[in-house]
């Protein structure tokens, strides 16, 4: 190559603005926030997860669940990794309509501690558990939503690093990391750190011995239903470079959320890298408009993926679609929005009895063969969809944290009923016929796809400008398929049962310039 080019390549790069310390979705899995789009106890499920701290930093992390219905706290605290740790949990329930309850085995620090607080209530086998609480949705804090606890029994979490831990004046990088034995030298230290009196420096001041949150967090978690044999698995989404100031709080704070990234600590600006027609596109919000670069992260004008039901194989399909940044805009937590924020459009009212913000959006199916699917059940409104009342483009999603059940063509049952995996009550029900001119029958496998930003059936949402007034098409979605099989004909008197999660895969555009 001539030299001269050749240096005119690297003047350029290095010239460029460092996109690389933009927030984005990490291809390799690791950044400084994951979100993991769901969790359920319902249906004889539990929820099992993990985060790995795969650096030689110690790490400060905001823990935060978040029910399904309005993505309100359901269970916050903070979590203290060691180099190199790893934490892992579960979420279950003690009955079919009580609160999920939290429960770890692990011995990394937590603040309140989980594991050994006798405060807390105790299982038959001695193993302390910390209940979901409604706290966030009732009282002073009441929305139009279910005060009962088990509006907390499937819904969202994320966990968000809130600093690096050192040794700098006051040894707490020592106190987590572990003894001979394999546990933390001085959880307590930590804890005593939030209280008050002479031990309790970070309750004085948060910042001494956090440096700014550098990544590296990756997480895991999986489904289980024990009845049947079944795992779905996933992983969570990571969002690296959120935040290049440290946000250390006190354990339960609402702050760090995924509204508090900044990418310049100068103009308090976030901005945001995705990839857009096959190349990387940077868009910068201010801070009034923080949240938006993690909803642009996430958003999308069109999802897809597949779905089986075919009796033989004994086959269910549900996708899980969680909007993880919706109550940012559709939360009226004060009572005087007026309205949404886009790119949402209804609100989730603070008060009376609708529980719901609805989501628009427009479908289709095709066979396996390209055919396109025609809905013509007549006793379901528009054909395809159950309990999705006009007026309407054609349907919507009314929570944080929504599954969409592929049924068989039936009478939808007078009471509604959880769905066959997930044991779902926040359900939206399809019902895929395919005409072929001469006759219809029942789809039993194909895909769907889902419009977020569709014009030509009336569904328009669409984030807000960046500062160069560039606005990206759809909503900010995450999710997945979830399927099961269940096969008693592989050996006589065998039953044979499999499952699998498969991610979403979307499409990304921005509107034209007005």
């Amino acid at each position: 190559m001539n030299t001269r080019i050749l240096k005119s390549c690297i003047a350029a790069v290095v010239s460029m603005p460092l996109a690389a310390q933009a927030m984005h979705l990490a291809a390799d899995g690791r950044g400084s926030v994951l979100i993991y789009p769901y969790y359920t106890v319902d249906g004889g499920n539990q929820t099992i997860l993990s985060v790995v701290n795969t650096t030689g930093d110690g790490k400060a992390i905001a823990v935060r669940f978040r029910e399904g219905s309005n993505a309100r706290a359901a269970l916050g605290f903070n979590l203290y990794l060691a180099p190199f740790d790893v934490w892992t949990a579960s979420v279950f329930s003690r009955d079919g309509t009580g609160p999920a309850n939290l429960i770890t085995l692990d011995d990394s620090c937590t603040v309140p501690e989980i594991k050994r607080n006798t405060a807390l209530p105790v299982l038959s086998n001695g193993r302390h558990y910390a209940p979901f609480l409604n706290f966030s949705y009732t009282g002073a804090s009441d929305d139009s939503g279910s005060n009962e606890l088990s509006r907390t029994r499937e819904g969202y979490f994320e966990l968000i690093e809130m600093g690096v831990i050192d040794d700098i004046s006051r040894g707490s990088l020592t106190a987590l990391r572990p003894g001979v034995d394999g546990i933390p030298v001085n959880c307590e230290k930590l804890q005593q750190a939030w209280m008050p009196g002479s031990a309790g420096y970070w309750l004085a001041d948060r910042n001494i011995d956090v440096r700014p949150p550098t990544g590296g967090l990756y997480g895991r978690a999986a489904i289980i239903d024990t009845l049947n044999g079944t795992m779905l698995g996933y992983a969570a989404d990571a969002v690296a470079n959120f935040s290049v100031l440290r946000q250390h709080a006190l354990p339960g704070d609402p702050l760090p959320h995924l509204g508090s990234g900044i990418s310049d600590a100068g103009s308090g600006n976030a901005t945001a890298t995705l990839w857009l027609d096959g190349a990387p596109t940077t868009l910068t919000y201010p801070p009034s408009q923080a949240i938006d670069a993690v909803s642009a992260l996430f958003t999308a004008d069109s999802l897809y993926n597949d779905f089986v039901i075919a009796p033989q194989l004994g086959a269910a399909s549900e996708w899980v679609l969680t909007f993880p940044t919706k109550s940012f805009y559709t939360d009226d937590v004060a009572g005087n929005m007026g309205t949404a924020i886009a790119p949402f459009s209804r609100l989730f009212p603070r008060s009376g009895t609708s529980g719901i913000a609805p989501a628009d959006f427009y479908f289709g199916f095709w066979a396996r063969d390209g055919r396109k699917v025609s809905c013509l059940a007549p006793y379901y409104w528009d054909g395809c969809l159950v309990g999705v009342p006009p007026p309407g483009p054609e349907a919507a999603f009314n929570w944080a944290t929504n599954v969409l059940s592929f049924e068989h063509a039936q009478a939808p049952p007078p009471i509604p009923e959880p769905t066959a995996i997930l044991g779902s009550m926040r359900r939206l029900d399809v019902l895929p016929f395919l005409d072929t001119g001469v006759a219809a029958f029942e789809l039993l496998e194909g895909s769907m796809r889902l419009n977020f930003y569709d014009p030509e059936h009336s569904v328009l949402h669409a984030l807000r400008p960046d500062t160069s007034g560039r606005r990206l098409r759809g909503l900010p979605v995450q999710g997945f398929w979830a399927v099961s099989y269940t096969n008693s004909a592989v050996t006589p008197g065998v039953l044979a049962n499999y499952s699998a999660t498969t991610r979403h895969q979307v499409t990304r555009g921005l509107l034209p310039p007005p």
